[in-house]
């Protein structure tokens, strides 16, 4: 249940996460499927990878990397049709935080950001 709230938070843009159940912004289809309350527990207590296992390690994706076989073994098993295609996309980003994730690629529209595969 809470990866249908992800996903819908996802799609419809409202400023903070508590307005899907505030009285004046409330969304049906995230308020009526789980309290606010317990959202907020399941999304701080998931956890995908062991933390402390995180010292000595480079890999900026240490928390989420196990999900990555998952997921691409449910991308393969989907059927393939002619009207699929794969590109890059930007996803502009002029924040410092990023680190050597952010990238700089000067044909794009938006030259600095993310750089995702769609």
């Amino acid at each position: 249940m809470p990866h249908r709230i992800l996903i819908y938070i996802g799609i419809c843009k409202i400023s903070a996460v508590k307005d899907y159940w505030a009285m004046q912004t409330r969304v049906p289809q995230v308020a009526n499927i789980m309290s606010s309350k317990r959202f907020r527990l399941m999304k701080r207590t998931i956890h995908l990878n062991d933390n402390t296992q995180i010292s000595g390690t480079f890999n900026r994706f240490f928390k989420v990397r196990p999900i990555f076989p998952f997921l691409n073994t449910m991308f393969r098993a989907k059927l393939h049709t002619q009207k699929q295609s794969v590109d890059e996309v930007m996803v502009a980003y002029k924040g410092k935080t990023a680190g050597n994730l952010r990238q700089y690629i000067k044909n794009k529209p938006d030259k600095w950001g993310f750089k995702l595969f769609a």
